[in-house]
């Protein structure tokens, strides 16, 4: 309706909202959004559609985010409280091993300890643990094979070791 009396205003006399704005010295500053609704009249939590369909004002208080983060807060200091004011009782015996499940613990760990290995770690000959797959060798000789065949586009030297 609003629009509606502007653009027929704009029509009939020739005056646009637009230049209007623009010509008024209390839009020129940053905050010109708040003015420019303040300045039209727009609700900006409305709708278009009818209050049979939808009503953005029936909403109560604690749909809003800000309640619902108050209320989860509340409940969240509310089970930590009860969780500090249970208290738990351990045992104060100390529980032994047998020599077999000792003798097992220390397979395991050796066990752990092969796998932790990467292909970084250095071997017994003091040189670095490093396996290259067969693909990558096949991609190394299929791209020498290229620049072969392009040599007057790239010269690359490649040094096998």
């Amino acid at each position: 309706e609003k629009i509606e009396n502007l653009l027929e205003t704009k029509n009939r006399t020739g005056r646009d909202l637009k230049h209007t704005i623009q010509r008024k010295k209390n839009f020129r500053n940053p905050s010109i959004y708040e003015k420019l609704i303040a300045f039209c009249a727009i609700n900006e939590t409305g709708t278009n559609y009818p209050e049979h369909i939808y009503d953005p004002f029936s909403w109560t208080e604690d749909s809003f985010y800000e309640r619902l983060s108050k209320i989860q807060k509340e409940n969240h200091e509310k089970k930590q409280r009860e969780r500090s004011n249970k208290v738990e009782f351990i045992s104060a015996t100390k529980k032994t091993t047998g020599t077999s499940s000792g003798a097992s613990t220390s397979g395991t760990s050796d066990e752990a300890a092969r796998r932790r290995r990467s292909k970084w770690d250095v071997t017994s000959s003091g040189t670095a643990a490093l396996t290259i797959p067969q693909s990558a060798v096949q991609t190394i000789a299929s791209v020498q094979a290229v620049v072969a065949a392009n040599s007057k586009l790239v010269t690359v030297q490649v040094k096998k070791t």
